[in-house]
């Protein structure tokens, strides 16, 4: 794995020519890597070589989706904005207790 030099040396460039080629042949996880790689940006002897980009992370992630990736449409929701913590109603009770104050 180019990304992480597992089983080879670490050649970043290769990797992101490698997740370009696979998403030009639709390949959701290719998707979800550059979407990952435009997040953050990739930073290379303290010079980024992939500058951060919201707009093609959304870009990325949201064809990610599109393809079936369920980890991409999280993210892809949470940079648009559209995950929200829902908050479930308060609780209604089922039965009523009637009483009286006696003096």
């Amino acid at each position: 794995m180019l990304p992480y030099g597992y089983g080879t040396p670490t050649d970043p460039y290769k990797a992101i020519e490698l997740f370009h080629s696979a998403a030009q042949q639709n390949d959701k996880h290719a998707y979800y890597n550059l979407g990952m790689l435009y997040q953050c940006g990739v930073i290379l002897n303290n010079v980024y070589i992939v500058e951060p980009s919201r707009v093609k992370a959304i870009q990325h992630f949201k064809r990610a989706t599109e393809l079936g990736n369920k980890d991409a449409s999280q993210l892809y929701d949470e940079l648009c904005g559209y995950r929200t913590i829902l908050i479930p109603p308060p609780i209604q009770p089922d039965i009523t207790i009637d009483f009286e104050i006696v003096d």
